[in-house]
């Protein structure tokens, strides 16, 4: 696994970072907003407040018109601009001289705005007049400048604002994660039964901790079952290893005598065949548990497999006087060898528990169109529902199967499930008012690229 970086970002410093960002570029698009609508209502104000001067000062050349005095018009010129600092007017005849002139303090200001406009003939004169108003505009553009300074300062307070008041609070909320990790730093193998307390996580982070504990549901059921099968393994191959040493002390001493009896060496050669089967069936289990498929190829009668395996067990059968009928048929693609073993693990099991001359069955039916049940039923003692549900677990043996310990090691069943996973399907069991029926289900077509299993032929 990939380290972080030690420079790396926290994710407090990752959301202070972008919502900066973003909170900045916001501040910024509002100040831009809120400085051209001002910006344009000044604008407006002062083309108002110009067009109302004009007005005043056209009325007040018409009333020049009945009084020829210029000195009374200056009078009231004076008069109009009287408090009005920033406004300056010019009044000249539109080709003479220059009648009125307010106090030139606007000369080379670049804040001036000049607005010109002709008046008709005033102060008994019949040539008309020309008149320009002047506007200092400094008031408002130093308004605009000091609006600027104050949307820039208030944008950068309020954006350290926010990436700070973000940054203590999600570390103050991922508080609650440093605590589950702790929870999860004391995992140990030893502790795989606790669980991780999400109750003061948020909600987005509740699946997460769902998620683990359903994980460490999985290791902890995964790591009982390794304990449950070491210590199986090793109970079976105690006993064959314990026959074998025994057995040998005593040829040794007979060998010393000159006595070696071939019972003794046949005795031992069963014991590893045993060991072999064992180690064998392990092997298989484990490949199968790893997710191996089954190799399929096309099969036109799975009754016709079912005969095999019944000719193969005929022995067995004849001896305990029990009749095989085999009901139904199907055909699909399958591993042959393994449908086979499995067959024969069931019929071998349903002989050994069977009541004497009477009738095994195997049903072989079509559940639906891409899925095939295969059941081996029997006449014998009722299984419990308790005991039911563990004859497919390793090493598993009932009470009646531990006084024939010698013949079987308890993995029977667990590889009929397990080629039933390899053909994609699954194993099943039910016993009531005598009648045992233990079979699994395959489906009918699988892919080709399956991995091979191993051929476990029947000899």
């Amino acid at each position: 696994m990939k380290l972080a970086s030690s420079n790396s970002l926290s994710l407090g410093q990752r959301l202070s970072r972008w919502l900066a960002l973003q909170v900045l570029i916001s501040f910024t698009l509002v100040s831009l907003v809120v400085y051209l609508v001002i910006a344009n209502y000044l604008t407006s104000r002062q083309a108002s407040s110009l067009l109302e001067k004009q007005d005043i000062i056209e009325h007040l050349m018409v009333e020049s018109r009945l009084d020829p005095n210029m000195d009374e018009l200056r009078h009231q010129l004076d008069d109009f601009l009287a408090g009005h600092q920033e406004l300056q007017v010019a009044l000249r005849y539109q080709n003479g001289p220059v009648v009125y002139e307010g106090d030139d303090t606007f000369a080379g200001d670049p804040d001036v705005k000049e607005v010109s406009f002709v008046v008709p003939a005033f102060g008994g004169d019949t040539q008309p007049g020309l008149v320009t108003i002047s506007v200092n505009q400094h008031a408002d553009d130093e308004l605009l400048h000091w609006l600027v300074f104050a949307l820039t300062v208030a944008s950068l307070l309020a954006t350290i604002a926010v990436v700070y008041g973000v940054y203590w609070i999600v570390r103050h909320e991922l508080k609650s994660v440093d605590s589950l990790v702790e929870q999860i730093d004391q995992l140990t193998a030893s502790t795989l039964e606790s669980r991780l307390d999400g109750s003061s996580l948020p909600t987005e982070l509740q699946p997460l901790v769902l998620q683990f504990n359903d994980l460490l549901e999985r290791l902890s059921s995964s790591y009982k079952q390794l304990e449950n099968f070491n210590a199986d393994v090793a109970h079976e191959l105690n006993t064959p290893l314990t026959n074998l040493i025994t057995s040998s002390e005593l040829s040794l001493r007979t060998m010393q005598k000159g006595l070696v009896e071939g019972a003794v060496v046949g005795s031992n050669l069963e014991e590893l065949h045993r060991m072999s089967e064992i180690i064998r069936s392990m092997l298989f289990l484990s490949k199968a548990e790893r997710g191996s498929q089954a190799r399929c190829e096309k099969v036109g009668s799975i009754a016709q497999i079912a005969s095999e395996v019944i000719d193969y067990h005929e022995a067995l059968l004849s001896e305990s006087e029990l009749e095989v009928q085999v009901k139904g048929d199907a055909n699909g693609e399958f591993d042959v060898s393994l449908l086979k073993r499995a067959l024969s693990n069931l019929l071998g099991n349903a002989s050994e528990y069977a009541t004497p001359e009477s009738r095994i069955q195997v049903t072989i039916s079509l559940l639906k169109e891409d899925c095939i049940s295969v059941s081996v039923c029997n006449r014998g003692q009722t299984i419990d529902s308790q005991a039911l549900a563990l004859i497919f677990n390793r090493f598993y043996r009932s009470d009646i199967a531990r006084s024939l310990s010698e013949k079987h090691h308890g993995l029977g069943l667990s590889i009929v499930a397990a080629i039933a996973r390899m053909h994609g399907g699954h194993h099943f069991a039910r016993s009531e008012n005598g009648l045992t029926c233990i079979g699994f289900t395959l489906a009918r077509h699988r892919g080709q690229d399956a991995v091979s299993a191993p051929d476990e032929e029947l000899r």
